[in-house]
C-alpha cells in the first residue's frame, strides 16, 4: 500500500509542477521555497534531503530570472518534471510520516 500512495503522490507532485510551468514565476519560486524548507528540516536521511534541497533551490534561483516578472522562457515538460521528482523524491527520503510532512511543507501552498 505504501509503494501505492507514494507511486500516486510522486506522479500527483510531477503534474502539479508541470500545470505551474505556465505561470510567471511561481515554479521557480515554489522550487527555492521548497529547497529552503528541505535545508531546514533535514534531520532523517543522511543529508540526503539537504543537498536536494539545495540543487532545487540553487535551479529554481537560477531560472527564476527567466521567468519572471515576464516570461521569456518556461521550463517545458522536462523541465517542469524535473522540479517535480526533486520534490517528490526528497519528501519520501523521509523514513517517518511526521519527517515527510515536514519535507512537504511548502506544498499546501501551491496544492
Amino acid at each position: 500500500m505504501g509503494s501505492l500512495l507514494a507511486a500516486v503522490g510522486t506522479a500527483g507532485v510531477v503534474n502539479v509542477v508541470n500545470f505551474m510551468d505556465g505561470i510567471n514565476g511561481i515554479t521557480g519560486m515554489t522550487a527555492v521555497v521548497w529547497g529552503v524548507n528541505a535545508m531546514l528540516v533535514e534531520d532523517e536521511s543522511d543529508g540526503d534531503l539537504a543537498t536536494l534541497g539545495a540543487l532545487t533551490a540553487g535551479a529554481g534561483l537560477g531560472f527564476l530570472p527567466h521567468n519572471a516578472p515576464v516570461a521569456r522562457m518556461f521550463l517545458g515538460d522536462v523541465g517542469s518534471y524535473a522540479f517535480g521528482a526533486a520534490m517528490a523524491a526528497g519528501i519520501l527520503s523521509q523514513r517517518s510520516l511526521a519527517g515527510r510532512y515536514r519535507a512537504a511543507a511548502p506544498h499546501p501552498l501551491w496544492t
